[in-house]
């Protein structure tokens, strides 16, 4: 009796996010909820000089971590596979929704119901870039609704490739790497240009969690993480039985810069702090 009554509750919990979701949908569509946002889409937060962190001593000279290896790079300058393994590992229908997916949204309430957590996520990469560079990562309702509403004055300021742009050159890829070149620099000592296959889609593989998918600390982990993405990738078209698996025999080849991993002590432990807090 008592295990039915649980089961009630979950399912009562359940049908209450769906039509809170379908709620959701109308009011964002119809453009009801417009005045619930504190918060206006700053271009200036999306150009690349907003991406960069800069470390001061205590007589406010900015202290340097060696060779400035951040670059802001367009997508005509990166590999198409690069692009397609975040998409395929994030977002598959980034190029057809409208930033945000409701279907994405009722998919990951019914899973996170049905195994009674919050483990799955339903973040488009356009709600991630706001994220990024405009929120905190406050849990509230209203931090939720200002996210979603500037998505939308996302969409419509920015293309798509713009949007893709933003986000490769501003999401954390850990050991104080921000940015798709610097990341790139930083494990393989090249430009993004001229990342392989399996090195953009360990890269993809890390942004979930820059800790546990660390190919210094947590090298299974990303590996195995490496290799879902080259999964997604097949399951979307975007590579062939032959290269994914060819891809997934590859070892972890990492030829790390010493120009700015661990060249300043203080630099790296400041930043992996601030990144903490």
């Amino acid at each position: 009796m008592e295990g039915k009554k649980v089961r009630n509750i979950f399912k009562y919990m359940f049908f209450s996010l769906i039509f809170l979701a379908f709620l959701f949908f109308c009011l964002f569509n119809f453009g009801f909820l417009s005045n619930f946002s504190t918060t206006a889409l700053d271009k200036d937060k999306l150009n690349y000089e907003n991406f960069t962190i800069k470390v001061f001593d205590n007589n406010k000279k900015i202290i340097t971590n060696g060779e400035n290896f951040s670059k802001n790079v367009t997508l005509q300058e990166v590999p198409q596979h690069l692009i397609d393994a975040f998409i395929s590992i994030e977002d598959k229908n980034f190029y057809k929704h409208k930033g945000v997916s409701y279907k994405r949204m009722i998919k990951a309430l019914f899973n996170n119901v049905k195994s009674n957590s919050l483990k799955e996520g339903a973040s488009t990469i356009s709600q991630q870039v706001i994220k990024n560079t405009h929120l905190t990562n406050e849990k509230t309702f209203k931090r939720k609704i200002n996210e979603l509403l500037l998505t939308q004055k996302l969409e419509k300021t920015l293309s798509k490739n713009e949007i893709m742009q933003v986000y490769l050159n501003a999401i954390y890829f850990g050991s104080g790497a921000f940015g798709i070149n610097e990341a790139s620099q930083r494990y393989f000592s090249k430009d993004a240009s001229k990342l392989t296959l399996e090195e953009s889609c360990m890269l993809a593989g890390i942004i979930k969690s820059p800790s546990k998918y660390s190919p210094l600390t947590n090298a299974e982990n990303c590996l195995k993480r490496r290799n879902l993405v080259l999964s997604e990738m097949l399951k979307n078209g975007k590579v062939s039985k032959e290269e994914c698996e060819n891809a997934k025999t590859k070892e972890l080849k990492l030829n790390l810069n010493k120009n700015i991993l661990g060249n300043n002590s203080y630099y790296s432990a400041s930043i992996n702090e601030a990144c903490k807090i």
